[in-house]
């Protein structure tokens, strides 16, 4: 279900790779795109209004904060901050669909029903 834990590297010679002429060639396209989705973003916030994007955007981070107040103590992941495999307490956590992968999400979900009234 989980990988084994192992610290992330990157060599000096992929280091180089990200960032020279081939690799921009290879991936012009998501470039296009990211550029497109930008200016579809930018667009959007301007039809919905600066001032109402910026309200909602706060509260998503208020949330966000509280979740991680209640939550992290209670969100365990394959591997810890120390790098020590804790699979047991992650199959408790997380769940994996597909490649979709997260932990946490049952307190998350706790608190965002809680305050269902009080988000609408």
């Amino acid at each position: 279900m989980f990988q084994r834990c192992q610290e992330a590297h990157i060599s000096p010679r992929v280091k180089e790779h990200l960032s020279s002429n081939t690799w921009y060639a290879q991936n012009y396209g998501d470039y296009i795109l990211h550029a497109a989705a930008n200016a579809s973003l930018d667009k959007t916030i301007d039809a919905l209004g600066q001032t109402r994007v910026e309200e909602n955007v706060e509260k998503f981070k208020r949330l966000k904060s509280l979740a991680n107040e209640k939550c992290a103590s209670r969100a365990f992941y394959p591997c810890s901050k120390e790098g020590e495999e804790q699979l047991e307490k992650a199959k408790e956590s997380c769940y994996v669909y597909g490649k979709d992968f997260g932990c946490g999400y049952q307190c998350i979900d706790e608190m965002l029903n809680s305050k269902a009234e009080s988000l609408a």
